[in-house]
C-alpha cells in the first residue's frame, strides 16, 4: 500500500494566536507571526487571487495550490512593490500606506481562514488598495436544513502606528453607522452572494429570513507594537456595539510596524519571483 501523501505545508498556521483581554468586553486575540517564510508563501497565493484554492488546502480538501500565470504574478509584484518613480514624498507615503493596509487585510483573512468553522462562509479577500465595501465578512453557522444562520460578522482592519486613536476615531464611528442599519442592503448583497456559493435557491430563502438587527456582529483588527498597552485597546466597543457575543477584537503585533510590513512585502515578492521560474 502506498504511503499517504503529506499535507501541503501551506495548510499550516503562520501565526500564533493567544486569547487576551483587550477591553470593550470583546473576544480578544493577540496575533503574532510565527513563520515568516510560510506567511510569504500564503500571501503570494492570495495576491494572485488564489484564495479559494488556498482555503481548500487549509481545510484539507486539496493537496496542491492552483497554478497561476506570469501575467498575474507580475501584477501581484507590482501591487506589492508599486512604482514610485516621479512621485512626491507625500505620494510615496500614501502608496505604501495603502499597500500596508492591503497586506493587513490579507493577513487578517488568513487568521479567519484557520478559525473558520465547517458551516461558516468566508468572503474572499479583495485585491484593491481602497474599497468602500467591508474589509471582510464572515457568515457564521449556516444551516441549510433550517435555512438559518447564527450571525453575519463585519470586519474592519487598520494597519496603523496609532491603533487606539484609529479605533476611537475611525472604527467605532464606522461600526456604529453600520449597526444603525443604514448599510443593511450592502450586507444583504454580500451575504446573498456568499450563500449562493452553496445553493442559489437556499441563498435567497436564508437571506430573506435574516433579522440583521440580531445577526450583525463586528470584528476589529489593528496592528500594534509589542510595547503598546493592550488592556484598553478596544475600550468603548461595548458602548458602540451593545449586546452579547457581538464583538471580537484582534491585535496583530509587529515589531516596527511599517518596517515589518515592508519586509513582508519584499519576502512575498521573492516567493512570487520563484514562481515566475516555473511558468
Amino acid at each position: 500500500m502506498p504511503a499517504p501523501s503529506k499535507p501541503n505545508k501551506l495548510s499550516k498556521q503562520a501565526f500564533k494566536l493567544s486569547p487576551a483581554s483587550l477591553g470593550g468586553d470583546c473576544e480578544g486575540t493577540v496575533v503574532t507571526i510565527g513563520d515568516v517564510s510560510l506567511l510569504a508563501k500564503q500571501l503570494a497565493a492570495l495576491f494572485t487571487s488564489r484564495a479559494h484554492s488556498l482555503l481548500r488546502i487549509i481545510k484539507g480538501l486539496d493537496k496542491s495550490i492552483q497554478q497561476t500565470d506570469e501575467h498575474f504574478i507580475r501584477l501581484a509584484i507590482n501591487r506589492l512593490q508599486p512604482p514610485i518613480k516621479g512621485k512626491t514624498g507625500e505620494q510615496i507615503e500614501d502608496i505604501y500606506y495603502k499597500r500596508d493596509g492591503l497586506l493587513l487585510q490579507h493577513m487578517a483573512w488568513l487568521v479567519s481562514a484557520h478559525q473558520k468553522g465547517p458551516t461558516d462562509l468566508l468572503q474572499l479577500p479583495h485585491i484593491r488598495y481602497a474599497d468602500h465595501g467591508f474589509d471582510g465578512l464572515v457568515i457564521r453557522n449556516v444551516d441549510q436544513k433550517s435555512l438559518t444562520l447564527a450571525g453575519v460578522e463585519i470586519c474592519e482592519q487598520k494597519a496603523t502606528t496609532s491603533p487606539r486613536d484609529v479605533i476611537r476615531e475611525k472604527v467605532w464611528p464606522e461600526f456604529k453607522t453600520i449597526d444603525s442599519g443604514i448599510r443593511d442592503d450592502e450586507i444583504l448583497s454580500e451575504t446573498t452572494a456568499l450563500l449562493s456559493l452553496i445553493d442559489a435557491q437556499s441563498a435567497c430563502l436564508i437571506a430573506k429570513s435574516i433579522n440583521f438587527k440580531k445577526a450583525r456582529r463586528f470584528r476589529a483588527t489593528v496592528t500594534t507594537e509589542p510595547t503598546q498597552p493592550l488592556a484598553t485597546l478596544m475600550d468603548g466597543f461595548d458602548a458602540t456595539i451593545p449586546g452579547k457575543n457581538r464583538r471580537a477584537g484582534e491585535a496583530i503585533t509587529l515589531t516596527g510596524i511599517r518596517n515589518t510590513l515592508a519586509a513582508l512585502a519584499k519576502a512575498t515578492v521573492i516567493e512570487l519571483k520563484k514562481e515566475l521560474r516555473h511558468v
